[in-house]
């Protein structure tokens, strides 16, 4: 049998955590098995200290500023 419950993706650890409850819950309550899709990075945050590591390795971090960020 497969049930579908859709959420908006999981965007945080705080997500996640919760998500893994809710799957630990119905796993034991009734067998169901639960499948996690992480959301698309355009749909959460970076963090500074990652964006400035790629700056750090000349990488580009365009997709992860705003475009009126000015990089140089």
């Amino acid at each position: 049998m497969f049930q579908y419950r859709s959420t908006s993706g999981i965007r945080t650890v705080n997500d996640f955590e919760y998500e893994k409850s809710i799957a630990d819950v119905n796993r034991k309550l009734s067998g169901i098995e639960t499948f996690i899709l992480f959301t698309e990075p355009e749909h959460t945050h970076i963090s500074s200290s990652i964006v400035r590591e790629l700056l750090r390795y000349g990488k580009d971090i365009s997709p992860f500023v705003p475009k009126e960020t000015n990089l140089y």
